[in-house]
C-alpha cells in the first residue's frame, strides 16, 4: 500500500487552496482601449489570490467587497480587445454552465459590516460586459453570447468578515470549481453570514453555459472580447482575475490527493 505522511505545513497549506481547475495558459490577447495599465496577461492564470491590497499597505482578504484590483492580479481587455485563455485539459460540455468568470466587480457595503445595500449593488454601477467564445482546437470560435459580469466572487467560505486583514489557519476556501447559480439579486440587503448562506461555499463569479456553440462536445480555449466601438450602456472594458472550470465538467481523473494540492500550493500564482 502507498502511504503519504503529511506534515503540519502541508496540512496548513492545503486549508487555504482551492482545488478547482483555472485556466493555465494565455493563448493570445490584445489590451484594446481604455484599460491602462492593467495588461499583465499572467494575472488571468490560475486562480486568485487570496490577499488584495497587501503591496499596498491595506490587505484585505479576497471577498465580494475587496476584489482584487491591483494591475498585478487583473488583466484588462477594452473595446476593440480579447483575452484568449487556455485550460490544460478539455472541458466537457455539459448540462448547465461549463466554467465561471472571475472579475473585480464587488458589492456596496451599506457600512462597514459587509451588508449588500438592497437592492444590492455593485461597483462600478455601469455594466461590465464583454462577448464569449469557445473553441477545441484554439484556431476556429464559437460564440457563446454576450454576458453581463455582476457577481462578486469570495475567496473563504467560513470568513468571519469580509475584511480580514490575514489568512489563519482556521480559514477554509471556498469551491471555485462549484458554479455560483444566483445573480446579483440574490445578495439583496442581506448582512454578511447571509451572503456566505447565498454562496453556499462557491467562490462566486460569473457562470457561462456553453450550450450547443459550434456542436462542441468539448473545449480547451475561452476567448473574452469587448468589440471594436465597445458596447452600449456598458463600461467597455472587462477585468479578468481568474477563469475556472465547473468541476463536473473536468474529465477524470478530476480528483487529486492532498498531497498534490499542498504541493500546488507553493507554486500557485502569489500576486
Amino acid at each position: 500500500m502507498f502511504r503519504i505522511a503529511f506534515t503540519a505545513a502541508s496540512l496548513a497549506a492545503a486549508s487555504v487552496v482551492s482545488a478547482a481547475t483555472s485556466a493555465s495558459s494565455v493563448a493570445s490577447y490584445s489590451a484594446g482601449t481604455g484599460v491602462g495599465a492593467y495588461t499583465n496577461t499572467s494575472a488571468a492564470v490560475g486562480l486568485p489570490a487570496t490577499l488584495v491590497g497587501e503591496l499596498d499597505g491595506f490587505p484585505n482578504v479576497f471577498s465580494p467587497f475587496s476584489p482584487a484590483y491591483e494591475t498585478s492580479k487583473i488583466v484588462g481587455v477594452g473595446a476593440g480587445g480579447h483575452l484568449t485563455l487556455q485550460f490544460a485539459q478539455p472541458i466537457n460540455v455539459i448540462a448547465g454552465a461549463e466554467f465561471g468568470v472571475i472579475n473585480n466587480v464587488f458589492l456596496i457595503d451599506t457600512g462597514t459590516d459587509g451588508t449588500a445595500t438592497n437592492p444590492a449593488a455593485t461597483f462600478p454601477a455601469t455594466p461590465r460586459v464583454g462577448d464569449i467564445e469557445v473553441s477545441a482546437d484554439g484556431n476556429t470560435f464559437f460564440p457563446v453570447g454576450r454576458v453581463t459580469f455582476s457577481n462578486p466572487a469570495n475567496y473563504f467560505r467560513n470568513a468571519p468578515s469580509p475584511y480580514l486583514a490575514s489568512v489563519t489557519a482556521n480559514l477554509f476556501p471556498a469551491d471555485f470549481g462549484q458554479p455560483f447559480t444566483g445573480s446579483l439579486s440574490s445578495f439583496d440587503g442581506e448582512s454578511w453570514p447571509q451572503i456566505l448562506d447565498t454562496l453556499n461555499g462557491s467562490g462566486g463569479g460569473t457562470w457561462i453555459d456553453v450550450g450547443s456553440a459550434g456542436g462542441l462536445s468539448a473545449f480547451s480555449f475561452v476567448r473574452l472580447s469587448v468589440p471594436d466601438g465597445g458596447i452600449a450602456g456598458s463600461d467597455n472594458r472587462i477585468y479578468v482575475d481568474s477563469v475556472v472550470a465547473n468541476n463536473a465538467a473536468v474529465p477524470e481523473p478530476a480528483a487529486v490527493s492532498l498531497f498534490a494540492i499542498a504541493a500546488l500550493a507553493m507554486v500557485r500564482r502569489r500576486r
